[in-house]
């Protein structure tokens, strides 16, 4: 999990040095926070020009929107192509016939991602956490 553009390009510099694909995910609930405009930024500024170029890495990008509709809403607006929704199952499956129907997928489920906000050396643990996937 990103929280600022630093982990953000720790974790793409990893995985392109890998030569692995990436899922970029936010902070649980980060939607509500920051927004998802800012994290579409963070996204694009992360990627960069040399990787949206080279297409031997895909990286994709996960907005956590808690168990907000609306913000679920707001990021495929941004055009964010997934995010993930932790309300109840009965939206979920509303959430994801909209978001389908619009080429973007609802996640539901744990994201299973490094969670960078308390390492010391976000570079270091990207590369080791990756290489083990």
């Amino acid at each position: 999990m990103v929280h600022c553009l630093e982990h953000a390009k720790a974790a793409v510099d990893a995985a392109r040095d890998l030569g692995i694909p990436l899922r970029l995910a936010s902070a649980p609930g980060a939607a509500a926070m920051t927004g998802p405009l800012w994290f579409h930024h963070l996204v694009s500024q992360a990627v960069g020009e040399e990787t949206e170029n080279d297409p031997e890495i895909e990286i994709t990008a996960v907005l956590d929107c808690a168990d907000e509709a609306g913000q679920v809403f707001a990021a495929l607006r941004s055009g964010l192509s997934q995010v993930r929704f932790t309300g109840s199952k009965a939206i979920a499956k509303k959430l994801s016939a909209l978001a389908t129907a619009q080429g973007a997928q609802v996640i539901t489920g744990d994201l299973h991602a490094l969670d960078l906000l308390d390492h010391p050396n976000p570079p270091e643990a990207c590369r080791s956490w990756l290489s083990r996937r």
